[in-house]
């Protein structure tokens, strides 16, 4: 009998215009959203399907869902939960909200500040000390204009690290690493023991969605 296929689903819908990953047979198979578009409730599940597809798989091969608990787009981030919880209610399986900036921090070692848009020309920040055992956060999340303007970044602080979302790269940093597609490092994130599930991470009103 053929074993049925250990398919992870990775949704990211509050930054951009959204991301998508789906892990399978040791393969990642992704999508990432129009990044001057928003993402859209009756949009992704036709990009889920379309991405289930691509990868030759069918919803009934998806074991795992992880999404992202934010921060981003207020209404994004709620989108992208409903549509996991939505998604897995039907399957019969459970989802795992993930924090995504510490997700995003996996992607180096030391102090590192991790970046993303948050909606309306404002980015969000977290700056976390990274290592083998652990990734404690020295200073939380914060929201400030863009990344050129991180002045609010305790002056004794030494930053090892600039990791930002793809768009929201600090200006003033040569070699920043660059993640273009959040849905993939999340799914990284899922099997990793220092990244913990949370609840919704909202840092602005409703009116900055």
């Amino acid at each position: 009998m053929k074993q049925k296929p250990d398919g992870t689903l990775s949704i990211e819908a509050g930054v951009l215009g959204g991301s998508l990953a789906f892990a399978i047979d040791g393969q990642i198979h992704s999508y990432t959203g129009d990044p001057s578009a928003s993402a859209k409730a009756e949009l992704l599940l036709p990009k889920i399907d379309e991405l289930l597809r691509n990868s030759g798989a069918s919803p009934k091969d998806i074991e795992k869902i992880v999404v992202s608990a934010g921060p981003g787009s207020f209404t994004g981030i709620r989108i992208g939960i409903a549509t996991a919880l939505g998604l897995a209610n039907s399957l019969g399986i459970k989802i795992r909200q993930l924090p995504l900036l510490p997700a995003l921090a996996l992607a180096a070692k030391g102090i590192v500040c991790v970046s993303v848009p948050h909606g309306r020309g404002s980015t969000a920040s977290q700056i976390f000390e990274v290592s083998a055992n652990a990734i404690v956060s020295i200073q939380p999340a914060f929201v400030h204009p863009s990344t050129a303007s991180l002045d609010v970044i305790d002056a004794e602080v030494a930053i090892d690290h600039f990791v930002a979302a793809k768009g929201s790269e600090p200006s003033f940093v040569d070699d920043p690493i660059v993640i273009a597609n959040l849905a993939e490092q999340l799914l990284r994130a899922a099997d990793d023991p220092r990244i913990t599930e949370a609840e919704p991470i909202f840092l602005s009103k409703p009116v900055n969605a």
